[in-house]
């Protein structure tokens, strides 16, 4: 049985293996400081789990956790950075388990635990902010609008005029006017309100 660790800190990588060993001391550690030789193994070897980092902008950690999914293999991201994001990004490629490096001590062994024994697990860090993503979107009705008003919201976003809005789409003012009219009467609030819900549904962040 074998475990790919891609880690760079040393400290972590060490931690890390204490760990394994203390909950299985027959499974066989591959560690990886970059991303190009740990893929080249998953690809290669096919180890039994992997326990990875992720960050949001480096698309080459997020190809490593694609072809773990491709591959089904088990994985455990264990990142500095824990936002609803990368939570998206790890649920998308079904991350058996997600631990935040400022987790404590138990939430770090714990997810270990899981990855080995094919369970699932999110840590406290991870759990907090899906409970309060899901608060927000409750308390953040969803933005009605019709494709061809879109354009409108997109504007309000970037800040520009009715003027400058017809000047770039060759509508009418009257026309554009007469859109975010019927933007704020279906959605019963302001086209700087639309906006936020906007970016809350339509964004990742």
């Amino acid at each position: 049985m074998k475990i790919l660790i891609l880690e760079d800190h040393p400290g972590i990588a060490h931690l890390l293996e204490i760990i394994i060993k203390e909950i299985a001391n027959n499974i066989e550690i591959e560690l990886f400081t970059a991303w190009e030789s740990a893929l080249e193994s998953i690809n290669r070897a096919s180890p039994d789990w992997v326990i990875s980092d992720i960050q949001i902008g480096d698309y080459k950690q997020l190809e490593l956790l694609e072809a773990c999914h491709e591959k089904k293999i088990p994985f455990m991201v264990f990142s500095s950075f824990i936002n609803p994001t990368i939570i998206d990004h790890c649920n998308q490629y079904k991350a058996r388990v997600v631990v935040a490096k400022s987790s404590d001590m138990e939430d770090l062994k714990q997810g270990v635990k899981s990855l080995i024994n094919n369970q699932h697990f999110r840590c406290a860090v991870c759990n907090n902010i899906n409970h309060t993503k899901s608060r927000i979107s409750e308390e953040t009705p969803r933005v009605l609008f019709t494709p061809s008003e879109e354009f409108v919201i997109l504007a309000q976003i970037e800040g520009k005029t009715t003027v400058q809005l017809s000047q770039e789409t060759k509508k009418s003012k009257y026309t554009i006017r007469n859109q975010r009219m019927k933007l704020m009467e279906k959605n019963a609030c302001t086209m700087e309100e639309i906006a936020r819900r906007y970016l809350f549904w339509h964004t990742k962040g």
